[in-house]
């Protein structure tokens, strides 16, 4: 649905102007590479992340079932502190994603603005050199901010793209390993 917005919102910009349309499809390149450099570094800790997950849930319910076990042991104090170990792990792993995706998301955003900025630069000298009318500025003004959404949303769905497919590959490692 965002790509149809988005192709929608350019070809109207282009309709105003081809110039105008350019700088918005310039946008396009810019967010493809930013994923691209990005999406090695996000697959390597999803998974990180997910298999330190499995690691800390198999823990966990190791140690469930052997509760006797450990009681008679004594050594409850010691397994608590590996599983506490391995899921402070687990929670530093997953704020260290957080931070990375936030950062290529505000690395978009300032993109984006830049490209807001542009744009009304570009269309006010096109209305200060005749080309374009005020009402022609205002409505490619609002063009320009409907567009910016659809492709912030579709920058985001390239990083719960990465999410996805990790998840998807671990799925299919344990249906093979069955």
């Amino acid at each position: 649905m965002e790509i149809i917005k988005a192709a929608v919102y350019s070809t109207i910009l282009f309709q105003y102007s081809a110039v105008m349309g350019m700088v918005a499809w310039a946008l396009f390149p810019i967010l493809l590479g930013t994923q691209l450099l990005t999406r090695k570094g996000f697959k390597k800790m999803y998974m990180e992340s997910f298999q330190n997950g499995v690691k800390t849930d198999s823990m966990l319910t190791e140690q469930i079932q052997a509760m006797t076990t450990i009681k008679a042991t004594g050594s409850e104090d010691i397994l608590r502190f590996r599983w506490e170990k391995e899921t402070l792990k687990g929670l530093t792993l997953d704020r260290k994603l957080q931070m990375r995706s936030t950062t290529v998301n505000g690395v978009i955003g300032i993109l984006c603005s830049g490209i807001r900025t542009a744009s009304t630069w570009i269309s006010f000298s096109m209305l200060l050199d005749g080309k374009l009318t005020l009402g022609q500025l205002m409505a490619v003004g609002m063009y320009m901010d409907q567009l910016m959404g659809p492709i912030s949303s579709i920058a985001g769905l390239f990083t719960q793209w990465q999410e996805l497919k990790v998840s998807f590959d671990r799925l299919g490692r344990v249906l093979l390993a069955e």
